[in-house]
């Protein structure tokens, strides 16, 4: 389950983010109420296979795009602790 949640967080990110629709902070949470996260901008573009996001980012890309934002995922995941704002 949590792999397609964070598939799906991924998909939305990539299309959201094309589409110029990504503002600084995206919240999601599930149905159930279990997953409770945002999706922050870390206010940096990256390129693939290169380590540009700062600590806890990771690189977002569209479809084989080489250039793509960085992005940090905070909060609660269904059977992980708490992910803590730095």
């Amino acid at each position: 389950m949590r792999a397609l949640l964070a598939r799906l967080l991924l998909c939305v990110l990539v299309v959201s983010d094309s589409k110029g629709l990504v503002s600084t902070i995206e919240s999601r949470t599930s149905g159930d109420g279990a997953d409770n996260f945002d999706v922050v901008s870390c206010n940096k573009n990256c390129t693939s296979g290169q380590n540009e996001c700062p600590e806890g980012c990771f690189c977002g890309l569209l479809g084989q795009n080489k250039k793509g934002h960085c992005y940090k995922i905070i909060g609660n995941l269904s059977g992980e602790p708490p992910v803590v704002r730095r």
